[in-house]
């Protein structure tokens, strides 16, 4: 079986929904007749823990971590200080309360940082990827997207071993969308595009999530393009239960979500309906798993869907599989 290295910094015991696509790749890329062997980092900086995602790594899978220099977990602690918590990226480029400290650090993070804070796992992946290579025959190299670093890494073991690329890319690279608001100045801009179309160019092969995705890269990155939409594991529905009964109309939003994220036409409407429909206003809740904006939050709890609305934390995803089926 040939052998494809892996490399994603998103790995168990990371949660959160960077980490679940790679993950069920490899799960299954053995029943299609390749082996992976992923390298990762020892303690990544994640905006969620989830210990239960250890249980779905097959244990014959062959599991590299590397140190790691986190210049995030520095700026974490000068920005938020001793009780501060790992949030995801775009919460981090809409600050809620930017003082001059945060200003700067987001600045610096910006310019510094080039093309994400993980730029500082780059020499030791590629140190580590030396080392699997002269234990496992790599025959592919993958890599999976955001960090964007992780190209940067891909690019620079496949260039020296001399063997095939594919880059997966979740989301974009400079046409991400919060990408306006991290606060760069013109060059850095300028070296982020640069690192992208140089980095993706030499990439065999590039999937991404959506049609519109590839549309957009293809328009200033000649490449060979492949749609792979994120899906689910209909095993990970095996034996669970709804939690709660049909006769409740329920909206369930599982994950994070920003403030440039609002949908506030659906508001609009559920208003209008638990108005005009009786019924449909005494079984109407609406419930949300995760991360939400603080001024989405405050607009639904004081607002007529205050009595509606129901807000948890981060869970397990073996749970959220029996809330979504509930």
């Amino acid at each position: 079986m040939k052998k494809v290295l892996i490399i994603t910094y998103y790995w168990p015991p990371a949660g959160g929904p960077g980490v679940q696509r790679i993950l069920n790749f490899v799960k299954y890329l053995p029943e299609n007749g390749w082996q992976p062997v992923v390298l990762t980092v020892k303690s990544g900086e994640y905006p969620e823990i989830d210990t239960t995602l250890l249980n779905e790594v097959p244990t014959e899978i062959p599991i590299f971590r590397t140190s790691t220099a986190e210049p995030y977990t520095f700026y974490r602690w000068l920005v938020h200080g001793e009780k501060a918590e790992k949030i995801p990226t775009f919460v981090l480029t809409e600050s809620e309360d930017e003082n001059l400290l945060r200003k700067m650090s987001a600045i610096i993070r910006g310019n510094i940082f080039i093309p994400d804070a993980k730029i500082g796992w780059r020499p030791f992946a590629v140190k580590k990827a030396k080392e699997i290579f002269v234990s496992h025959d790599i025959s592919l190299v993958f890599s999976t997207s955001p960090p964007q670093t992780v190209n940067l890494i891909a690019k620079k073991i496949s260039g020296q071993k001399k063997i095939p690329w594919i880059a997966d890319l979740r989301d974009p690279w400079t046409d991400i969308f919060y990408y306006h608001r991290l606060k760069r100045y013109e060059w850095a801009k300028k070296l982020d595009r640069y690192l992208e179309r140089t980095s993706l160019e030499k990439a065999d092969s590039i999937i991404t999530v959506s049609p519109f995705i590839s549309r957009m890269l293809q328009k200033k990155i000649v490449n060979r393009y492949h749609v792979i939409p994120n899906g689910f594991d209909h095993k990970a529905f095996i034996g669970k239960s709804p939690v709660e009964n049909k006769s409740v109309f329920r909206i369930v939003h599982t994950g994070h979500l920003a403030g440039n994220q609002n949908p506030e036409i659906l508001w609009d409407v559920l208003r209008s309906m638990i108005l005009e429909n009786t019924e449909f206003r005494e079984n109407l809740k609406i419930e949300f798993y995760g991360r939400i904006h603080s001024d989405i939050k405050m607009m639904l709890e004081t607002g007529k869907l205050k009595d509606h609305v129901h807000f948890h934390p981060y869970i397990p995803h073996n749970q959220v599989v029996e809330v979504m089926m509930g």
